[in-house]
């Protein structure tokens, strides 16, 4: 009989955070007889690895165990530990995260009662000395149901990506069903960070129950030595992310998505690669370099270069990010990007 849910764990060097990680997994409501737990060791230089065997030992019907000889960091391991799982849904889990203990009992339960594909919950973000705040990632509104029935509910839906902002494309802060994604066959690029919207964003397209739980069942933890802590502080690393964005511009396209859903992607692109990457990067380093600003904008123009005829854009909700994408137009010099910061990270 196969399990409810399997639960995709990347795992590299978390030997500090991996016991309580699993203790909250293991301890689900749900039952751990309805859980499969997937832990890929991605080739950990510290006790990882002797760690999670420990666990396989203690709950060898729960847990398996993946040891990578070479790093493929998240999206790799993700894509691994996928071709294994066996449950009626999937979770991807950061495993220096923790979970709600009633997290997997309450999706599934809405998952069930909805016949939903995707059921995405929200987050706390835990700081540091037991501190907590609500994540960014918010919808700040009741949960509901949304349906998908025509196209004109679609580009509705993906407009709202944007505008309401809180469908981003974190994949640990949602549930799926695994014949949806084996149907619409999304897969994570390897040895890339910041490598999730080539996985969630074409579900968006395809999706057709999704539902908002406005529920904080998930524990972020900002681990200074994880993979998006250390990287957003590295520069060099954002170019996997607009690496990831050029080549989610190609599979959308080869699925024939931009010509149907045009200007709905072109709003996304315009918000995710070239406002949201600079307002990032202007909030994690005091020097931005011009060659990473002008490729983030030569790759934007070349995805594309007819923006303004955008029909989302020239709507007064849009009034802000019109504004920004002026910078587009021009090439600016290091003293006018310097000069965009404090407008830019409020956006």
């Amino acid at each position: 009989m196969s399990k409810k849910f399997s639960i995709i764990l990347p795992c590299y060097n978390v030997e500090s955070y991996i016991d309580k990680c699993l203790d909250t997994l293991i301890r689900q409501t749900i039952g751990l007889e309805n859980l499969e737990l997937i832990c890929i060791n991605d080739a950990s230089t510290d006790s990882t690895l002797s760690l999670l065997m420990s666990y396989e030992q203690q709950y060898p019907d729960s847990i398996i165990i993946i040891n990578l000889p070479t790093n493929q960091r998240q999206g790799g391991a993700r894509n691994i530990g996928l071709q294994y799982a066996s449950g009626e849904y999937i979770s991807f889990f950061d495993s220096d995260d923790w979970a709600d203990l009633r997290l997997y009992e309450k999706v599934y339960e809405k998952a069930k009662q909805y016949d939903c594909d995707i059921v995405h919950f929200e987050c706390f973000d835990f700081v540091k000395d037991d501190t907590f705040i609500p994540s960014s990632i918010s919808t700040g509104s009741n949960s509901r149901l949304i349906t998908i029935e025509n196209e004109t509910q679609r580009k509705f839906f993906l407009e709202n990506v944007i505008n309401e902002r809180f469908l981003e494309c974190s994949c640990r802060n949602k549930i799926y069903k695994k014949n949806f994604l084996l149907d619409t066959n999304v897969s994570f690029p390897s040895h890339c960070v910041l490598e999730e919207p080539l996985f969630v964003y074409p579900l968006y397209f395809y999706t057709k129950r999704f539902y908002v739980l406005e529920e904080r069942l998930y524990y972020y933890r900002y681990n200074p030595f994880g993979t998006m802590q250390h990287t957003l502080n590295q520069t060099n690393k954002w170019l996997d992310h607009i690496k990831v964005h050029l080549l989610l511009f190609e599979e959308l396209e080869k699925r024939g998505l931009i010509t149907q859903f045009h200007d709905e992607i072109e709003l996304y692109y315009l918000w995710n690669l070239y406002i949201e990457t600079i307002g990032f990067i202007f909030r994690h380093t005091n020097h931005f370099p011009m060659d990473l600003y002008e490729y983030i904008r030569e790759s934007t123009l070349t995805c594309f270069p007819n923006f303004s005829f955008n029909t989302y854009i020239n709507r007064p909700e849009y009034d802000l990010l019109k504004k920004s994408l002026h910078s587009l137009y021009v090439k600016l010099n290091q003293e006018q990007l310097n000069a965009l910061k404090p407008t830019w990270i409020t956006l």
